[in-house]
């Protein structure tokens, strides 16, 4: 499929992530947000684990808004001393 859309500066340009449309991201959207999400360079040594995943989209999140039907999480595994010395967040 053809991307009417360059991966990388949407996903600099993106702002908040409860703006969303409640509509499902086709498959090959994803697959090619998870190769890049594959290839990107970290300036610091991590283990963090990307996962794409469903959700129900009739669940409320908070109180105020309704879970997008695709997602994307970023795990890692932190103590005290390393959240203090992330100079970056996401």
């Amino acid at each position: 499929m053809e991307f009417h859309f360059p991966i990388k500066s949407t996903i600099d340009a993106r702002r908040s992530a409860r703006s969303f449309r409640m509509e499902p991201v086709a498959q090959d959207v994803i697959d090619a947000v998870k190769d890049f999400a594959g290839t990107m360079p970290v300036p610091f040594d991590h283990s963090v684990e990307i996962r794409f995943f469903h959700a129900d989209p009739t669940k409320t999140l908070y109180s105020f808004m309704k879970s997008p039907p695709d997602n994307v999480a970023f795990l890692a595994k932190t103590d005290t001393i390393s959240i203090t010395n992330v100079e970056i967040c996401f």
